[in-house]
């Protein structure tokens, strides 16, 4: 299980990271960094909704729902950000 949600959370995050390092570049390093657990994560999600829908039959079939991934991936994202912060102040 923990294999199947290492593949979804690396699979979702690109898109998630493609966004927030636009955002990073664009606007400003803090904003970039806010962006990922939060509107980067809703836009890795529509990607990955959109692109690789279908795997989430797989994910059901190994037991992980879809709340459970995306809820996952909020936790790390937000533990990967708030251990983040301090460098960007």
């Amino acid at each position: 299980m923990n294999r199947a949600f290492f593949k979804f959370y690396v699979d979702s995050t690109r898109y998630n990271l493609s966004f927030s390092v636009l955002v990073f570049l664009m606007v400003n390093p803090l904003a970039g960094l806010i962006s990922l657990p939060t509107f980067g994560l809703a836009v890795g999600l529509l990607c990955f909704q959109q692109f690789q829908g279908n795997q989430y039959y797989f994910y059901y079939n190994v037991g992980l729902t879809k709340q459970k991934l995306i809820v996952n991936s909020l936790i790390i994202n937000l533990i990967i950000s708030t251990l983040l912060l301090p460098i960007l102040q």
